[in-house]
């Protein structure tokens, strides 16, 4: 984090990406998450980017900006916006894992850039990040959103689990959780994810 010019804890950031590209949403998502997990408070993402910014004809610049003079924010860790493998091979029966990746990754068909193999979290859900969007880049209206994320929760609510979401790297499923979030709920992020659980976890776990 930033030692000089941080803002002020009455701010409100908004983040956004180069473009309304999948990767623009997800790097935004993803330093979203980041902050948050700093207690950064009131951090949005621009919904459909800065292509709908300058769609709706809003002014934008140029160059530089200037610094905002440090602020009276201070920093905590929240471990809560967060899992580690160890959190998980502690408490595997007790989490519903919501795996953010492609459906070829899902399935097995193709092994993930750095994984060790293919295949997924014993008893993940696929919720692929495409599917949360719009092909504006924005996300899917809160009707849409609900209709496809609330079994999820009912599911997880019945089992009484906790929702973890992942990907390959983290970055995915930092899209997953905005979306989560959106329609009220609750989830942990495994940064992580299927690169690390590749490697380190037991075969029982894996499918």
């Amino acid at each position: 984090l930033p030692s000089e010019g941080w803002p002020s804890k009455e701010l409100h950031l908004v983040l956004y990406g180069l473009g309304s590209s999948l990767a623009a949403i997800k790097a935004a998502a993803y330093a979203r998450w980041a902050l948050t997990v700093y207690r950064a408070p009131d951090v949005a993402l621009l919904d459909g980017g800065i292509n709908a910014w300058q769609a709706m004809r809003y002014p934008t610049a140029s160059g530089h900006p200037r610094a905002n003079p440090r602020g009276d924010f201070q920093p905590r860790w929240d471990s809560t916006r967060l899992i580690t493998f160890e959190e998980i091979n502690q408490s595997f029966p007790s989490l519903y894992f919501l795996d953010a990746r492609t459906p070829d990754q899902y399935r097995g068909e193709t092994i993930p850039r750095g994984s060790r193999i293919a295949g997924r979290i014993k008893g993940a859900v696929n919720v692929p990040i495409q599917n949360l969007l719009l092909p504006s880049g924005a996300f899917l209206r809160r009707r849409k959103m609900t209709a496809l994320l609330g079994p999820k929760f009912q599911e997880a609510a019945r089992s009484r689990k906790q929702i973890v979401v992942y990907c390959v790297s983290g970055v995915q499923a930092s899209v997953l959780l905005f979306a989560l979030e959106l329609i009220g709920g609750t989830a942990r992020l495994y940064p992580g994810s299927w690169t690390e659980f590749s490697y380190r976890a037991p075969a029982e776990m894996i499918e």
